[in-house]
């Protein structure tokens, strides 16, 4: 069980369940950037990604009562804002190709190595950039929800609606292609610590 500034995250989300402002507040303030990153991940548009984060909290305040027990709640909202992402998308029949709305951030941990200089970094940034747009969009979002969020692959599972063998398989698929693209040189990024 994750602890917070607030406890667990059980603790923190029945008392938001329970309508105490300052648990929501907690969960906006904890959460709201890594679900900012994601949107524009999916997203390259900062108001439309805004807007939906703006509105899925809303969701979440007004249907708090009707939502399941959490156990942890950083994989239960990111699946939650994943499928309101889509459909506010829909909804504004917004076309996605992620191809070309592909942004790397680096959010969510270092690729850094001390001995590396700012050449071989940037060369490894623009690498990376330029092969992700080759994989397919599952591929693309398991390698963000793993590197840029950090997740288990039992978070990535849940959230992509996988099973655990159907996980480890489409990360597989999606290095090999990323070693294809970029070469074996720049494999070594992913492998890092």
């Amino acid at each position: 069980m994750k602890k917070n500034g607030q406890g667990t995250d059980r603790e923190l989300w029945a008392a938001f369940q329970r309508g105490d402002e300052e648990a929501y507040m907690g969960l906006y303030v904890q959460y709201v950037h890594h679900l900012y990153e994601y949107g524009m991940f999916r997203y390259r548009d900062k108001a439309f990604v805004e807007d939906v984060i703006h509105d899925f909290y809303l969701h979440l305040w007004r249907s708090r009562e009707r939502l399941s027990e959490v156990s942890a709640i950083f994989p239960y909202l990111l699946k939650a804002f994943r499928r309101f992402l889509y459909a506010s998308a829909k909804k504004q029949s917004q076309d996605v190709n992620l191809s070309d709305t592909m942004v790397v951030t680096g959010a969510g941990g270092s690729t850094e190595h001390p001995a590396d200089t700012a050449q071989v970094r940037d060369k490894r940034f623009h690498a990376v950039q330029r092969a992700l747009p080759q994989l397919h969009d599952k591929q693309q979002e398991i390698i963000h929800f793993k590197f840029y969020e950090g997740l288990s692959y039992a978070e990535i599972g849940d959230i992509m609606g996988l099973d655990a063998k159907a996980v480890y398989n489409l990360m597989f698929q999606a290095l090999k292609q990323l070693r294809k693209y970029m070469g074996l040189l720049w494999f070594g990024i992913f492998m890092a610590p």
